[in-house]
């Protein structure tokens, strides 16, 4: 009998399972309805109702008379949470969008625009800088002056551009050429030369300038300069006001409408003007038919002190510029042209610096 329940109870044993297991699947028995995050859902869905023909024409009439429904309010809670602006109902009917004609796929480049020449009351330099205001107010044209030292060998490459587009100076000889003499002024303090050296921004010189060593142009000129603009005032002389100037009898300058003579007077008499220095070079100068654009190659530059006599083609005078090297300056009004900078830079040595011919001539003192 015992063999028995004892056969019958390893049978019962057998066929049961193991704890672990019935406690696993007590719980996906109990968890079978439910979807958890970190078990996926295994359920089949439920096939959609197929309909048919009939059914489907009933229920697309349906959607054509339905009314839009009303865009709803978005209550300040749901702004809140969404981040997003509250939307008010428009009274007003919805506008219909516009629909813009499709663009190329390759849309074609505009062309290159002229450039525009200024009207006439706008050749001031920098029309709408400060200089350019003061210069439509008080009358007096500035003028942009950028300077550079070059060598010889962009000398000629630069030259033999510029003949073939701008016109040589009118004043010049048959060899392109015209010999220029200054005769710088200067007070007891050397304020011209300091505020050179020191590099002031608004300054003004004083010289008579000659040509071809010729007394039948003597020019007296007082040369203002305000960052890259410059001015001139200029005042023809004759040779015995010349000579009285020089003399130290300037009581006629008082006599003169000019600006630049009633200037100089005051300076001569307040400031005790007097000439210092001498400065020789040969100008090259290219100018433009049509623009206010005046290139020059001022080569030769040579300093002598002041004898009395500037009229003298023998005056005694040293090189202020180290051998093969000469000064190239750029002047125009209101803008250089495209293809005038494009020639100008192909000048690989040229160097833009401050130039000053009369502080360079000065270091002999």
């Amino acid at each position: 009998m015992s063999r028995y329940n004892d056969r019958d109870l390893f049978k019962k044993l057998k066929t049961q399972k193991p704890i672990v297991k019935r406690i696993e699947e007590e719980k996906r028995r109990k968890n079978r309805g439910k979807k958890t995050d970190f078990s996926p859902d295994l359920r089949v869905p439920k096939k959609e109702k197929k309909h048919d023909r009939r059914t489907e024409l009933k229920r697309r009439e349906s959607k054509k008379s339905e009314k839009p429904a009303e865009p709803a309010l978005i209550t300040e809670k749901f702004r809140r949470s969404k981040k997003e602006p509250v939307v008010e109902e428009s009274k007003t009917a919805p506008q219909k969008e516009t629909s813009k004609p499709a663009e190329p796929r390759y849309r074609r480049q505009p062309a290159a625009r002229p450039i525009a020449v200024p009207p006439p009351e706008e050749s001031y330099a920098g029309a709408d800088t400060v200089i350019g205001k003061a210069a439509k107010s008080t009358g007096k044209v500035y003028r942009h002056e950028l300077k550079y030292y070059i060598n010889y060998r962009d000398y000629y490459v630069l030259r033999n551009a510029f003949r073939g587009l701008l016109h040589t100076d009118r004043n010049a000889n048959d060899d392109g050429r015209y010999h220029i003499r200054s005769l710088y002024f200067d007070d007891s303090d050397n304020s011209a030369l300091r505020e050179k050296i020191d590099g002031v921004n608004k300054r003004k010189k004083y010289r008579v300038r000659i040509y071809n060593y010729s007394d039948s142009f003597i020019r007296l000129e007082k040369k203002i300069k305000k960052g890259e603009y410059i001015h001139k005032e200029g005042l023809v002389l004759s040779r015995p006001e010349y000579e009285s100037i020089v003399n130290d009898d300037y009581t006629f300058l008082a006599g003169k409408d000019r600006p630049v003579a009633q200037d100089m007077f005051l300076e001569m008499k307040l400031n005790r003007l007097r000439p210092v220095t001498v400065v020789d070079y040969e100008r090259e100068a290219f100018v433009h038919p049509m623009k206010d654009v005046r290139i020059t190659f001022d080569k030769n530059i040579q300093s002598g002190m002041y004898l009395g006599d500037i009229f003298n083609r023998h005056m005694t005078t040293l090189p202020a510029l180290e051998q093969g090297m000469m000064v190239m300056e750029v002047k125009f009004q209101r803008y250089l042209p495209d293809y005038i900078r494009g020639i100008l830079n192909t000048a690989n040595a040229a160097t833009r610096s401050a130039v000053s011919k009369y502080a360079m001539c000065r270091k002999f003192d």
